[in-house]
């Protein structure tokens, strides 16, 4: 049964989470000890995926989520709501909008055990039992659900311009990309 968040919370700016209570909440045995009052802030910093959350009729939702809603209606099925600036508690309405998976992947910041310098490139090493070790230098991208991937061997063509055309491949495809579907954001690999 889908939940109206309206009924139990309400956006605010001045809360952390940007949520306050429009109810008082109980618990207990006989629901008779007052957990939260009307007007406190609903949620809380903290959550094991690094969200604010907050619990409603003993399901916890992300507050994020809960304040997309609030203002848009319901999210539909397979979409995501991405933080434009990627501060995971940072749930101003003005800083959340509604994306697919590969839109959200594309609002990423650089990894940090990245050795390229460029986001979806990166070092495959391959060791056989034989002892051989071939090293390619890869440039990878999301299309259509699909991880695609373009390997540039060491051997062939030298570290250097094998990375250089690995960078060169995945840059090219981020521009294609940004030109027939979900662009890559200013934040993208940064």
């Amino acid at each position: 049964m889908k939940i109206d968040f309206k009924e139990f919370v309400s956006y605010d700016e001045t809360s952390p989470t940007f949520l306050r209570w429009e109810v008082d909440v109980y618990s207990g045995r006989n629901y008779k000890i007052l957990e939260v009052s009307k007007g406190d802030i609903a949620g809380s910093l903290v959550s094991s995926s690094g969200y604010s959350q907050v619990k409603i009729k003993h399901k916890l939702n992300l507050c994020h989520r809960i304040i997309w809603e609030l203002h848009n209606g319901e999210i539909p099925e397979g979409m995501f709501i991405d933080h434009l600036d990627g501060d995971r508690f940072n749930n101003n309405i003005n800083n959340l909008r509604l994306t697919t998976r590969q839109g959200n992947a594309r609002n990423c910041v650089k990894r940090k055990d990245n050795t390229s310098g460029v986001t979806g490139v990166n070092l495959l090493v391959n060791r056989y039992k034989s002892g051989n070790v071939i090293r390619y230098w890869c440039g990878a991208y999301f299309e259509n659900g699909k991880n695609v991937v373009k390997r540039f061997p060491v051997a062939k063509f030298g570290e250097e311009e094998a990375l250089r055309l690995a960078i060169e491949f995945r840059l090219s495809k981020e521009k294609e990309l940004n030109k027939i579907g979900v662009p890559f954001t200013e934040r993208h690999g940064k």
